[in-house]
């Protein structure tokens, strides 16, 4: 094979493989957003890992969660 058929034929491979790794890395839907908005407490919050505190009873949710692995755009496992 003469240096340049060798050329072609690695650049080419490398195209092939740029274009399959390109694909992949698309999501197969297209996915969801919706806003969340942060809000301020009246009164300081204490982050302590405990959810007892008063101002988490009236803290608005966010519950559109998806999942990305292992089924993209399934529903969340957990709520949070």
């Amino acid at each position: 094979m003469s240096l340049s058929a060798r050329t072609i034929a690695v650049a080419l491979l490398a195209l092939v493989a740029r274009a399959a790794t390109a694909s992949a890395a698309e999501p197969a839907t297209p996915l969801n957003t919706a806003p969340a908005v942060a809000v301020r407490s009246p009164v300081p919050v204490v982050i302590d890992g405990r959810d007892d505190d008063g101002v988490w009873r009236v803290a608005p949710a966010i519950t559109d969660f998806t999942q990305f692995a292992p089924l993209e755009g399934g529903p969340a496992r957990f709520k949070t």
